[in-house]
């Protein structure tokens, strides 16, 4: 008996080997990449352009400017491969864009413009979901885009104001998908909860700056000198970045340097301080201005400071976008509890950064409009946002 179970468990055995050996190896399929930036350049690989003949409407489409047209919507749904691989990369937490900073002045950045054109495809979806009533997706697809401009990061200062861009692109389109659905309390309140909730990682333009510091540190230096003198040539006159080049030494250098750095060092102060919004952008563009045209290491050091007066200028510009979209939400949900618009400005709304305190109110036939109380010195104009209740 005992050697007939023993024969049993054997052939039992025998047979479950020769299923395995002669079955197919079943593996399981490879993760996704970790690295957001690899689907992102996938997408931009399949991403095409709208052609010429609707290139204009399309552009006033993504504005909010027009209503949608066929030949856009079937250049959206050409797009799906693109949309789709976009969206995955946006769910990825890192994102590493490999740039090669050794390369300084000369690292290539091509990838920036193409970004912002696979956003702006990313609206024409919101945009054309919103059209049809379907106003949570277009919110989606707003915050996607939001997390796209989170992934650009601060590795460079360029990186970091299309980044800016792409934010404000988002934020254009919710004030369209708000004027839609503002009798919509539930998703007002969710909206609200969302924009509440802070960045992943906090993006700011400390990070470049430093960065640049560090490259520029670099390349003031003699053995670098005809790469510093090339690098001034797109800055200056070819004639004077050469008279400026052939005077330098070491001694020159080690001064430019020290001012340079001192510069920079000033500007992050001012950034970093409690200054308001036109202080600081007096004291940085006086900070950039301020060089001695008959000293060399001054010019340097003035030719290479950063015009951060203008990068701080675009923070605020979003920032201030930003919180009237926060603020246009409140508005909407006081008109959709009571069934009409507050007579003034709630109280406990965000306030423009432009001049510290509440933006002014002023009711429309077709809705509000919420107006920042101080001027943009680089634009020189007071920004204000309207928004229609459909």
């Amino acid at each position: 008996m005992r050697t007939r179970i023993r024969g049993r468990i054997g052939s039992a055995v025998a047979g479950m080997l020769i299923l395995t050996l002669l079955s197919p190896q079943v593996q399981a399929i490879p993760p996704d990449p970790d690295n957001a930036a690899l689907l992102y350049y996938q997408a931009l690989l399949i991403h095409h352009e709208p052609n010429d003949a609707i290139a204009s409407a399309y552009q006033d489409f993504v504005a909010g400017k027009t209503g949608p047209a066929d030949e856009i919507r079937q250049y959206v749904a050409s797009s799906r491969a693109a949309l789709d691989y976009a969206t995955l990369a946006s769910k990825v937490q890192d994102c590493d864009w490999g740039l090669p900073y050794s390369k300084g002045f000369s690292m290539l950045l091509s990838h920036l413009s193409h970004y912002r054109s696979l956003g702006r495809l990313i609206i024409a979806d919101a945009r054309l979901a919103a059209h049809q009533g379907g106003h949570e997706t277009a919110l989606d697809r707003c915050f996607q885009l939001q997390r796209m401009a989170d992934h650009l990061g601060d590795d460079t200062l360029i990186s970091y104001l299309v980044g800016l861009a792409v934010r404000d692109l988002s934020y254009r389109c919710m004030e369209d998908v708000i004027g839609r659905a503002w009798n919509d309390a539930t998703l007002l309140r969710w909206l609200r909860s969302e924009l509440a909730n802070p960045p992943v990682r906090e993006v700011s333009p400390v990070r470049p700056f430093q960065i640049e510091r560090e490259i520029v540190m670099d390349l003031m230096r003699m053995e670098r000198v005809r790469e510093l003198a090339s690098t001034l040539g797109g800055e200056l006159e070819q004639k004077e970045a050469e008279r400026i080049a052939a005077r330098a030494n070491e001694q020159v250098l080690g001064r430019a340097r020290r001012m340079y750095s001192q510069r920079v060092q000033e500007m992050l102060d001012v950034l970093n301080g409690p200054l308001s919004y036109s202080e600081v952008h007096s004291r940085l563009k006086q900070l950039k201005d301020d060089s001695d045209p008959a000293d060399p290491a001054s010019v340097l050091a003035g030719t290479f400071a950063p015009e951060m007066s203008r990068v701080y200028g675009s923070k605020i510009r979003t920032e201030a976008h930003a919180n009237a979209v926060r603020a246009g939400i409140g508005i909407c949900l006081h008109r959709s509890e009571t069934g009409k618009l507050p007579a003034t400005l709630p109280p406990g709304l965000p306030k423009d950064p432009f001049s510290g305190e509440d933006f002014e109110y002023r009711p429309t036939d077709r809705g509000f409009v919420l107006r920042c109380r101080a001027k943009d010195l680089d634009k020189d104009l007071v920004h204000e946002y309207a928004f229609t209740l459909r």
